[in-house]
């Protein structure tokens, strides 16, 4: 089982911990008087049931990487050793009775389990859109009895499944299964600032966890806390509240670095993810107002609306060079991404020099919940490109060669207009 995905494991595990903090869990009484029965119930309120359910999504989902029972045979496979037989009991006791968590509900012929349930509104309500789940779902939730109930076990599963990841993750922290090793080569020393006193003890990651990126991660000893802590963190922050990025970041991604649903406050509007698929637009004056209402050829609806805001886009550009070099790092090794050819790159992501080359940025976007980040080196040049949820961006982090309208690559150049990104902002 490769590290990595341990440590995948442990970075969503804090962010779904943080939602359950003062949560008491659901109650459901059901009593019978004189032959009538009344049901009540204890939720959460919405927006802390969304944010538990979105989080636990990733451990949930039968098609995710971090599915919890095929993540747990793999652990178990590999790391056997470190399990007591105690924590063993345990893990499968928790993860046997997350499928039944008490009784099943019976409808008819059908016999709805915890787990069952589960998908079931995840594919009809919260995640998949699936027709045939949100047709039989919404002719069960016709009876407020089933409503209660079905709620309660959707819950009752997912906090099952939090206390069984919540035994792996202390037994993680406890034999130091997370912790990265140095790859060969990489040596204390921040290839952002040339420094080696800055000090070594975080990992950094090239695009930000608040732009989506739990997997493009450098380890410690490669960026000191230092920058990471200062410079980087405010062109991340930047990035991602940005006008070009804000929008697509609420439609898109599914949760914060704070492990919170996107949202973005802009010149003209609030533009906010109220749960999956379901977004809230504040105009602030008439220019923000969505137009243009109706439904494409699939059904979907589409609107129209303008989003304006302060665009620094020198600070932008520097926030794009840093993913750059983090890149270089990630694919090559620090020490190829501590070479003099990046030091006008290394300075200008700093603030104190001058972009170093031209930056192509799409002046139209076909939408899309993907994030591309790819680079290539040459004997001069090293060309990085990221598509960010179907927005490109294309820039060289050395001095040369310039880079020019007429040379982005036939892929790119036929789907969209390119316009150098400080002549936008300017």
């Amino acid at each position: 089982m490769e590290r990595e995905t341990i440590r995948e494991f442990v970075r969503h595990y804090r962010k779904a911990a943080k939602a359950f903090d003062g949560f008491s869990g659901t109650k459901i009484r059901v009593s019978f008087k004189r032959g009538k029965g009344t049901i009540e119930s204890e939720f959460p309120q919405e927006e802390i049931l969304i944010r538990i359910a979105v989080l636990m999504r990733r451990f949930l989902d039968p098609k995710s990487d971090q599915y919890f029972k095929r993540f747990w045979v793999k652990f178990r496979s590999a790391f056997n050793d470190v399990l007591s037989a105690t924590e063993l009991s345990q893990i499968n006791t928790l993860m046997q009775n997350a499928r039944r968590n008490g009784p099943s509900i019976v409808v008819g012929k059908e016999t709805y389990t915890a787990e069952r349930i589960y998908q079931l509104i995840s594919a009809g309500e919260l995640y998949v859109n699936d027709e045939l789940a949100a047709a039989e779902l919404q002719r069960l939730m016709q009876e407020p009895v089933l409503r209660h109930l079905f709620w309660h076990q959707f819950l009752s599963y997912t906090i099952a499944v939090f206390e069984a990841l919540s035994i792996l993750q202390n037994i993680i922290k406890r034999e130091h299964l997370h912790r990265q090793s140095r790859r060969s080569g990489d040596v204390d020393r921040c290839i952002y600032c040339l420094s080696g006193d800055g000090g070594f003890e975080s990992e950094d990651h090239i695009l930000s966890e608040s732009a989506g990126n739990e997997k493009l991660v450098l380890p410690p000893g490669v960026v000191c806390d230092q920058c990471n802590n200062t410079i980087l963190s405010k062109l991340d922050q930047y990035f991602c509240e940005s006008p070009p990025i804000a929008a697509l970041r609420v439609l898109y991604v599914p949760y914060t670095k704070q492990g919170r649903l996107p949202r973005v406050n802009l010149q003209n509007v609030e533009f906010e993810k109220r749960r999956p698929g379901v977004f809230r637009i504040h105009a602030k004056d008439r220019t923000g107002e969505p137009r243009n209402h109706g439904r494409d050829d699939n059904g979907m609806m589409k609107l129209t609306s303008d989003f304006r805001g302060r665009f620094d886009g020198v600070r932008f550009a520097r926030a794009l060079y840093k993913i750059g070099l983090g890149l270089v790092a990630h694919d090559q090794g620090a020490q190829r991404a501590l070479e003099s050819r990046f030091n006008a790159a290394r300075a200008f992501i700093r603030g104190e020099g001058t972009c170093p080359n031209r930056i192509m940025m799409a002046t139209t976007c076909v939408p899309e919940p993907r994030v591309h980040c790819v680079h290539q080196s040459f004997d001069v040049g090293t060309v990085v490109i990221l598509v960010y949820c179907g927005l490109p961006f294309i820039l060289n982090l050395e001095t040369e060669p310039v880079v020019r309208l007429s040379e982005i690559p036939a892929e790119f150049a036929d789907r969209f207009q390119f316009k150098d990104l400080l002549e936008i902002a300017a």
